[in-house]
């Protein structure tokens, strides 16, 4: 696939899928060039053991890594990946119907339900009632495009 790129000005970007030594292919893929490198699935329920990870980040500071799969919010904080993607926040929104927030002027996660109920159990509040509800309105405006149809 590489060799069939080799004119574009993008580039395939490896993904990490050994469980039994995902360090080594990383570092095989560093070998050959590879600036960007993505940690991805490992099979049925694996993951890249933390102690992995936090030795690619220790020993390759300046490759830019993407990860796949279920990711939480304190993973990313600590291992700062270049880039992520998960299903996480679309398994949460669709059972569950909330959505995560992350307010940079406070440094804090909020969570808020989306749907029109508000569940005492979970302590989970409707967005509407955000006292920065306008500002993730503005954002997604702003970022995506977004118009909100409850109003």
């Amino acid at each position: 696939m590489e060799e069939a790129l080799k004119d574009k000005t993008w580039k395939p970007i490896p993904v990490i899928h050994d469980f039994d030594d995902p360090y080594g292919e990383f570092e095989m893929y560093v070998d050959y060039g590879h600036t960007y490198v993505a940690l991805g699935s490992m099979g049925a329920k694996k993951k890249i053991p933390l102690d992995i990870l936090g030795k690619i980040r220790a020993n390759y500071p300046d490759i830019k890594i993407h990860m796949f799969g279920t990711l939480n919010l304190e993973m990313l904080k600590t291992y700062r990946p270049y880039s992520a993607d998960s299903a996480g926040w679309a398994h949460e929104a669709g059972s569950g119907g909330s959505i995560s927030y992350w307010r940079v002027s406070e440094n804090k996660e909020y969570t808020y339900n989306m749907g029109g109920v508000e569940s005492a159990a979970s302590k989970k509040k409707h967005i509407k009632k955000s006292l920065f509800y306008e500002g993730i309105e503005q954002f997604w405006t702003e970022r995506f495009g977004f118009t909100l149809f409850f109003k």
